[in-house]
């Protein structure tokens, strides 16, 4: 069908004259737009077309087996389904506390674990909260967000100066 299709540049088909629908299913996954099969009210009838031909509820299966086809091939388009999202939420898993977290006590790690739902950090995005300092109480399960957290702890923002308390020198001198 795509051979035809890229060599004529028209709209290809696909006539069947075998017995059964298999072959018109592949034709149309493979690309035909129309399909032409002979139909009979009753394949014991005599004539040379007979045997090839669908009687009604056979025309109608296969009707219904090319829709489906069409429908699993899909249109190239890549996304989620809502049925499929719906699990994919229920699912997934957020980087939550595995433990209360005291405001201003510095997040580690070990306080985190996954749990259902997926709708907040996944594990490889923990490192946005390992390091910093909690911002409000964290209770034990919640999932954890951006406004849980401060940006950095005290000292650590790599500022000289930064957690030395006032008065604190580079050097002491002793008297002579």
């Amino acid at each position: 069908m795509k051979t035809l299709a890229d060599k004529f540049g028209f709209v290809t088909g696909f006539s069947d004259h075998t017995k059964g629908v298999v072959c018109p299913l592949a034709a149309a996954v493979m690309g035909a737009s129309i399909i032409e099969k002979h139909v009979t009210l009753d394949r014991s009838m005599k004539g040379t077309d007979q045997p090839g031909s669908l009687e009604e509820k056979d025309l109608l299966e296969m009707v219904q087996n090319i829709r489906m086809a069409e429908k699993a091939v899909g249109d190239g388009i890549k996304c989620v389904n809502p049925a499929t999202a719906a699990a994919m939420h229920k699912l997934a898993r957020s980087v939550t506390s595995k433990r209360e977290i005291q405001k201003g006590e510095v997040i580690q790690e070990s306080m985190l674990c996954l749990k259902s739902p997926g709708d907040g950090y996944k594990w490889v995005d923990r490192v946005r909260f390992v390091g910093k300092v909690a911002a409000q109480l964290i209770p034990s399960d919640a999932t954890l967000r951006d406004n849980m957290i401060l940006a950095e702890p005290e000292g650590k923002s790599g500022k000289k100066g930064d957690g030395e308390p006032q008065g604190a020198t580079d050097s002491v001198s002793v008297g002579a």
